[in-house]
């Protein structure tokens, strides 16, 4: 986020129904991949490999959980942007740090929910 590359795309920016958002990155794809090894063994406890959360029990789990939240939280506040860069002329894709820190959010809610 710090060297924007993310993007977050949708053509609802012209409707008026429910919002429909997607997240993109711009890294190197050997980049994004080694992010995504890092970042994917906080999203699930059920991954036999996954050797840090299965060290933690339920209750150290769920801290761990609402401490992520808590930071993407505070993120939103803390990135505060008043413009929107839009990266095409259709204003489909754009860049907001709020906004995309704000859908980081909503998907760890989600998930978090569903574990």
């Amino acid at each position: 986020m710090e060297y924007n590359k993310y993007f977050i795309s949708s053509d609802d920016l012209k409707k008026k129904n429910k919002l429909n958002f997607q997240i993109g990155s711009l890294w190197k794809k050997n980049i994004l991949k080694n992010y995504k090894l890092v970042f994917s063994q906080l999203d699930t406890k059920s991954s036999k490999n996954n050797l840090l959360l299965n060290q933690l029990n339920e209750e150290e789990y769920i801290r761990l959980n609402l401490s992520l939240i808590l930071c993407f939280i505070r993120g939103i506040n803390s990135n505060f942007e008043e413009k929107i860069n839009f990266l095409n002329n259709k204003n489909l894709k754009f860049q907001n740090k709020g906004i995309y820190l704000y859908l980081l959010t909503i998907l760890k809610l989600e998930n978090f929910s569903n574990n």
